[in-house]
């Protein structure tokens, strides 16, 4: 994870109930890391060990396009980004050729530079990135819709049928 704020916390039992190992990178001073789940790292570490990068961070002139191709150049060819932070974290150009390189598997988005999603993105037509719409402040019929949809894809994925697969290529098929 990169970044440990509240949303942060939320996903560290979250990624544990999955069995993951979790590590994350930030500037919360240390006496406020008090998670004997998580193992604090510092970036480049973060990125070369993760087969999952989440983004958590608040943006700022420092974290803003944190990630971009030198950062894509450390994580692993089979790590996916997933980024519901802030879009400009991510330097959209690199990330859109690093996974058109095969140097990262791919990324989720929730969160773009420009929302909505400009017609001339790098990200659009890329193989292994999904956007989906940011639902931060959404009405509830929204959210109670987007979980129903959550629920019917785990449903397929389960029976082996996913229909909105990140990593399709690698499930097995019967």
């Amino acid at each position: 994870m990169l970044g440990y704020g509240a949303a942060a916390r939320a996903v560290v039992p979250l990624a544990r109930a999955f069995g993951m190992r979790v590590l994350c990178t930030t500037g919360v001073p240390e006496k406020e890391r008090a998670d004997p789940f998580v193992r604090f790292v510092e970036l480049p570490e973060l990125l070369a060990e993760s087969d999952y990068v989440s983004v958590h961070t608040a943006l700022t002139e420092r974290t803003r396009g944190l990630l971009g191709a030198s950062a894509f150049r450390l994580m692993k060819p089979t790590s996916v980004l997933i980024n519901t932070a802030r879009g400009a974290v991510v330097d959209e150009q690199a990330l859109a050729d690093a996974v058109r390189a095969g140097r990262i598997a791919g990324a989720a988005l929730d969160v773009v530079s420009e929302e909505p999603l400009a017609t001339d993105s790098p990200l659009r037509g890329v193989e292994g990135i999904v956007v989906y719409s940011h639902l931060a402040g959404q009405t509830a019929e929204a959210r109670t819709a987007t979980g129903l949809e959550g629920a019917a894809e785990v449903i397929a994925a389960l029976a082996g049928q996913p229909r909105f697969a990140v990593n399709a290529h690698l499930l097995k098929t019967h």
